[in-house]
């Protein structure tokens, strides 16, 4: 089982909180006020390290370059890259570490891939996933936007030197500078004062993991994305598992992989009657 999936997508639910609270926190010093209800902003125009326009939102940024490129980089954790067999077609692989550009270089172009995108966390114009813009004003922000371009450059050279050792031990500098974004002085409320957290069962989380939080069109509301589809039934437990042994100190949860199986069997009913 690959830890690190499990690790970044924790990662990925806390932005949008994270990133809310930096902007409110930001909005309170005078930065810029939230977008008016109703319809999506058009595309920034112009700002600085722009070829023309903002079109993703800081949600789509994650899950399109820094979630895919950082698999890469922890699947080097648990299987030497050297060793990963190249696909029936390497030029086609959907899978980096077996295409053509694959094993080790894989791993080097996805450090320099992140190091790359931390610049774009700080283009004027992008807005979280909720519409509000991205706290490039809180002083915090950029600092943080800083570690993960440090943390890719620090695996980049632990790929250079082909040692799964050093790949493990700059994983943990990533996780770290990821983490310091995500729950590192950040002010308001955070996962550890989320209910679902500390509940008797971890079926509420699991169902928000699932199917994430979308507050109805027009309305203000924490915005968290769905990864139906995205994890297995393994890695969503270890999720799980993972969350409520990092927000809460109550006892871990038995049966985690019994209650994954019976939230997807109950949504699975809801959508066969509506």
């Amino acid at each position: 089982m690959r830890l690190f999936p499990v690790v970044l997508v924790s990662i990925v639910l806390v932005e949008y909180a994270g990133a809310q609270t930096l902007f409110e926190a930001s909005r309170q010093r005078g930065g810029p006020p939230a977008p008016a209800r109703g319809g999506s902003p058009a595309p920034a125009r112009g700002g600085a390290g722009s070829s023309g326009g903002v079109y993703a939102n800081l949600g789509q940024l994650m899950k399109g370059i820094l979630y895919p490129n950082s698999n890469v980089i922890f699947a080097a954790q648990t299987q030497n890259p050297a060793q990963v067999k190249p696909a029936s077609d390497p030029a086609t692989a959907t899978d980096p570490l077996a295409s053509t550009y694959g094993k080790w270089e894989a791993v080097e172009n996805s450090a320099l891939a992140l190091s790359e995108a931390a610049g774009l966390l700080m283009v004027p114009g992008r807005r979280c996933a909720n519409g509000r813009p991205v706290p490039l004003q809180n002083p915090d922000w950029p600092k943080f936007v800083q570690g993960l371009r440090e943390a890719g450059m620090t695996v980049y050279k632990a790929a250079q030197s082909k040692d799964q050792d050093k790949i493990i031990d700059a994983a943990d500098v990533m996780t770290t500078a990821c983490a310091d974004c995500h729950d590192g002085g950040r002010r308001g409320i955070a996962l550890g004062y989320s209910t679902s957290m500390t509940d008797t069962t971890p079926a509420n989380l699991i169902r928000v993991t699932l199917d994430g939080i979308h507050p109805r069109e027009g309305e203000k509301g924490e915005v968290m994305p769905a990864f139906r589809g995205a994890l297995d039934d393994t890695q969503l437990a270890s999720l799980i598992a993972f969350l409520r042994a990092r927000f809460s100190r109550a006892p871990p949860w038995q049966d985690i992989g019994g209650e994954v199986a019976k939230a997807k069997r109950e949504r699975e009913s809801e959508d066969r009657k509506s």
